[in-house]
């Protein structure tokens, strides 16, 4: 019985190696017998883009949707459907001084100097190619130049900074009554402003001494940081992005609002530095990246990186506008 027992043992260890056997070298020989390959997402373009920017063209620009380009030619402003490539000059009695698309609208707002010359603000809709007047500024004195608009579509508010050659200048307020004022700014050299979406606030730095101020009421914005910073922006969430600079370039960004205390708001290192014009913000309140060099852009959020091809033009919420070498424009989609 004793012999019997050892010999079913060894029929059963005999059997269980058999089977181990078969399964190694037949049958699970491709579970774990592999090479991992990484699958790159290639770039989605957004469809129908239709748009060849003719040489020369400057100050490109789209509006929010990307329906539609605007660049200066020569001394006219052209407005393009992307889709279908008609284009318009924008009509103006004398020069355009300043443009700019309006947030979640593909309407422009721009300075121009009549021939009488006065400085007038107004704004255009390519869709019926209608053309609104909004306010005279004031009068066009030598060396004038239009610095710099912020604009609120929430508020209907424009501010205009206008500058007379190497003076201070003024920023004039245009409310939704068209109302026009001078704002109290506090700024020796005004550099960057900012307006907060959901309320009548109007954000600006001072270049000559690095202090950042708001208006209604009129306080300083401060920081308990020892290296100088910059405005970036504000997005349509009312967060405000400051940068921390060394040598001109953010290193990491400030984000919060101006409800919070900027002890509480959030920091975000920079993984190498950064150019402030290559810094963008959506409206998931997600800081985007450009890197020229490797023509890519990432969102540091999510670190989803998107490639495009040619020469940078912008980042708008949904995709990276770019021209390529033929001149075309590409609009590439974000990878999510």
């Amino acid at each position: 019985m004793k012999k019997l027992i050892i010999a079913w043992t060894i029929f059963g260890l005999i059997f269980e190696f058999g089977i181990l056997y078969t399964l190694d070298k037949f049958i699970l020989v491709d579970s774990y017998d592999f090479q991992v390959t990484e699958i790159k997402e290639e770039p989605k373009e957004v469809a129908d883009i239709n748009t060849v920017v003719k040489e020369g063209a400057e100050n490109i620009s789209l509006s929010y949707s990307g329906k539609y380009i605007a660049y200066k030619d020569d001394s006219s402003l052209c407005i393009e459907d992307t889709k279908t490539g008609a284009s318009n000059k924008v009509p103006v009695q004398n020069k355009i001084m300043y443009y700019k698309w309006l947030e979640n609208r593909n309407i422009i707002a721009f300075v121009e100097m009549n021939e009488n010359g006065e400085i007038l603000l107004e704004t255009y809709n390519p869709a019926d190619s209608s053309k609104s007047f909004v306010q005279e500024i004031c009068d066009h004195t030598k060396n004038m130049k239009v610095e710099n608009m912020a604009t609120s579509v929430l508020t209907n508010v424009y501010y205009v900074d206008i500058r007379r050659g190497d003076s201070k200048g003024f920023v004039y307020r245009i409310d939704r009554n068209t109302d026009i004022n001078k704002v109290n700014i506090s700024a020796e050299n005004l550099g960057n402003m900012k307006t907060i979406p959901h309320e009548d606030r109007l954000i600006y730095e001072d270049k000559s001494n690095g202090k950042f101020f708001v208006t209604s009421p009129d306080e300083e914005l401060k920081f308990n940081l020892d290296s100088p910073m910059s405005l970036l922006g504000i997005d349509k969430n009312d967060v405000i992005y400051m940068g921390q600079l060394k040598e001109d370039k953010v290193v990491s960004i400030l984000y919060g609002k101006i409800s919070e205390n900027t002890s509480n708001w959030k920091t975000k290192t920079l993984e190498e530095p950064v150019k402030t014009s290559d810094i963008f913000f959506n409206d998931k309140s997600e800081i985007i990246v450009n890197n020229e060099s490797e023509s890519s852009v990432k969102n540091i959020m999510t670190g989803k990186e998107t490639e495009y091809s040619g020469t940078f033009i912008q980042v708008n919420n949904d995709f990276v506008a770019s021209i390529d070498n033929d001149r075309k424009l590409k609009c590439i989609k974000f990878n999510n």
